[in-house]
């Protein structure tokens, strides 16, 4: 399932436009701001990267492709 994810959110990547992208990178910037001095470049990284999957998701109404996350039926 993790790798069908990545590729999902490979797909989701390449989809979305320019400037779509450039404001999600910004508003993380922002929100990550007051905690950059007590991060590593790595954790910045990965928590932008995380900020902006969800926010994809959320803008097209997807839900996350894990069993943690799928509600039961």
């Amino acid at each position: 399932m993790t790798t069908l994810e990545e590729k999902f959110f490979a797909a989701l990547l390449t989809s979305a436009s320019e400037d779509e992208l450039l404001a999600l990178r910004e508003q993380a910037a922002r929100e990550l701001a007051p905690y950059r001095s007590r991060i590593s470049a790595v954790q910045s990284r990965q928590i932008e990267q995380q900020f902006l999957r969800k926010r994809l998701l959320e803008a097209r109404s997807l839900p996350r492709l894990s069993l943690f996350y799928m509600g039961l039926a």
